[in-house]
C-alpha cells in the first residue's frame, strides 16, 4: 500500500460475492473496459447521490437478505480520497439504516443501488421510457433512489 492509498481485506459472504461479480459485470460493459471492485467502489462512492431520499426499509431488507459478512476474502484498494469518501457515506447510510455498519456492508448497499438503477434503466430502455426515465432522475445522474 503507498501513502496515498488504503488496503482493505473484506471477509464477504457467497451472496455479496454474487452481486460483486454482477456489478462488475454491469460496470465493465457501461465502460468497455474490465472493471474491478476496487474501481468500481472509487466510482460509487464518488458518485453523486441522495442517500437521504432512499428507503430505509428497502435498504435494511437488503442488509438482512444478503448478509455481507462471510469466509470469502477480497481485496479493496482505494486511493485516501475515495476511502475518505467511502466513510462519509457509511455515515450517511448509518443514520438512514439506524444502525451501524461494517465496510462489507457499505459496499453492499452500493452495489445494490447500483445494480437496482442498472436494472431499472434496462426496463425502462425495453418500454421505450429511456428518456423520461433519464429526465425524470435528473438527466442521467449516476445516483438513485429507491
Amino acid at each position: 500500500m503507498t501513502a496515498d492509498a488504503r488496503d482493505y481485506t473484506l471477509e464477504i459472504s457467497e451472496a455479496l460475492f454474487r452481486l460483486t461479480t454482477e456489478s462488475i459485470r454491469l460496470r465493465s460493459n457501461e465502460t468497455c473496459s474490465h472493471e474491478s471492485l476496487s474501481s468500481l467502489t472509487r466510482h460509487l462512492a464518488g458518485a453523486d447521490r441522495d442517500v437521504a431520499a432512499q428507503d430505509a426499509d428497502i435498504l435494511r431488507h437488503h442488509l438482512n437478505v444478503v448478509p455481507a459478512k462471510g469466509n470469502i476474502t477480497v481485496d479493496l484498494v482505494l486511493s485516501e480520497s475515495s476511502a475518505d469518501m467511502l466513510e462519509t457515506l457509511t455515515a450517511c447510510y448509518e443514520d438512514l439504516v439506524a444502525r451501524q455498519l461494517t465496510t462489507e456492508d457499505i459496499i453492499s448497499l452500493l452495489l445494490f443501488d447500483y445494480v437496482a438503477e442498472r436494472k431499472t434503466a434496462r426496463i425502462l430502455g425495453t418500454l421505450g421510457l429511456r428518456r423520461l426515465g433519464s429526465r425524470q432522475r435528473g438527466g442521467g445522474n449516476t445516483s438513485s433512489s429507491h
